[in-house]
């Protein structure tokens, strides 16, 4: 799946932005699935360009463009009691997979396809459910009021979004501030929990079916995020790619040390990196003795090494350096740059950002690394220094190596990078 970039949009008024959506699904028909650039073109939130890269290949998500509409809007809008930020791709996943249970995406959906009637619709009838979430009862009333009041159809998947955000923000907040859906890097989890929380379904607690889809979504999403993936090229400074800035980047997220974070699968590192390896209790792990759930997002330094290496090259290089020969090479401390790696023989490892020489003791020149690392449970993933001494440095000579060592040139990974804010 060809991924893309995200490109930030100045804002306009709301109405507009509605008038413009409207215009587009007007009478009473089924609303028709708009595209991402009709959705936010106008609007201050990051999306996804299909030609952003001039790769010319157009990548969505399973369904049609109101999947797309619908995942890009959890991930670019900020819900106030998600402190302020939008949905990580983990709990987006969870929620899209929801709708997709309760209405196959589809905005003008009536549960069991039963046909709109004004009457029973303003009612506080059940069994009668409207919309991407079905909304049912009271819910459903409320929609279709919220419609009403801005002059907009019930069946515009614009107005259910912001009708959803208003939700989110208010009355089913609750969701917003379960702890399991906050912490999670399991989408099936989460989409379990919006069942629960949010959706309360007749089969919340035994519903497989959303658990499993949200897995798929997230698998078919590759790992896409508000934070994540970006294109390399053009006009935009936040773009970066170097293994120098990448880890930079990450050391400033301030995340979680986990002994043993980051050596599993790819797909549970990249859950990891979208949560900017947060989540959890800190500082509780003692000699490697971690309790089930503590810093349960958080990797160790060589997870951490793993982690930027793959967000700045594309390619995932495991866990561990040494007896790598196609993707790391050994090299002098003297001839290190930045993105090289250092290696303390079996007890740690870390990114170099700087080489230089300081004088210490009267005169004596020493030479020193400023690092990212991950330094352990109470130190946390930081920006730091290492003496050279002792250390052993290593290369990435792997696939996506042009410009993963910053050497002044740009950054290429056949055209794509991550973005990480």
């Amino acid at each position: 799946m060809t991924k893309r970039r995200l490109i930030p949009i100045r804002r306009v008024g709301l109405w507009l932005v509605l008038l413009a959506l409207i215009l587009t699904s007007l009478g009473n028909g089924p609303a028709r699935a708009m595209s991402l650039n009709d959705f936010y073109a106008q609007n201050d939130i990051n999306f996804y360009d299909a030609n952003a890269c001039g790769t010319g290949a157009q990548a969505t998500l399973p369904g049609d463009d109101n999947a797309s509409a619908i995942f890009t809007f959890l991930i670019s809008t900020n819900f106030k009691h998600l402190d302020g930020r939008p949905m990580n791709a983990v709990q987006a996943a969870g929620f899209l997979a929801n709708v997709w249970a309760e209405s196959r995406f589809n905005p003008s959906a009536i549960q069991s396809g039963k046909a709109y009637n004004q009457a029973k619709a303003m009612s506080n009838v059940g069994g009668y459910a409207f919309g991407i979430v079905q909304w049912d009862g009271g819910r459903r009333v409320a929609l279709l009021k919220y419609a009403s009041r801005h002059g907009q159809d019930w069946r515009n998947l614009a107005t259910q979004l912001e009708y959803l955000k208003t939700e989110l923000d208010g009355a089913e907040r609750g969701i917003m501030r379960d702890t399991t859906f906050r912490t999670t890097t399991d989408p099936g989890e989460a989409a379990r929990r919006v069942n629960i929380v949010f959706e309360r379904s007749g089969n919340a607690y035994n519903d497989t079916a959303r658990p499993k889809k949200a897995n798929e979504l997230y698998e078919q999403l590759g790992g896409l995020s508000a934070t994540n993936i970006d294109c390399l090229g053009g006009s935009n400074s936040e773009a970066f790619g170097t293994i120098a800035e990448v880890a930079t980047t990450m050391a400033g997220w301030g995340g979680t040390y986990r002994w043993g974070g980051g050596h599993s699968s790819l797909t549970d590192l990249k859950r990891r990196i979208d949560v900017k390896f947060q989540g959890g209790n800190q500082f509780i792990c003692h000699g490697g003795n971690c309790p089930p759930k503590s810093n349960a997002n958080g990797v160790d330094c060589t997870g951490f090494v793993r982690a930027v290496v793959y967000v700045a090259t594309g390619t995932d290089p495991g866990p561990g350096m040494e007896g790598k020969p196609k993707l790391y090479q050994r090299i002098t401390a003297e001839e290190a740059q930045p993105g090289d790696l250092f290696v303390i023989p079996g007890k740690h490892v870390g990114v170099i950002l700087e080489n230089y020489v300081t004088t210490v003791n009267k005169g004596t020149k020493v030479r020193r690394f400023k690092t990212a690392e991950a330094k352990g449970t109470r130190t946390g993933i930081v920006l730091s220094s290492q003496y050279a001494s002792g250390k052993r440095v290593f290369r990435y000579i792997g696939p996506g190596r042009e410009g993963a060592v910053s050497t002044g040139g740009t950054t290429s990974r056949g055209g794509m990078q991550w973005r990480i804010d």
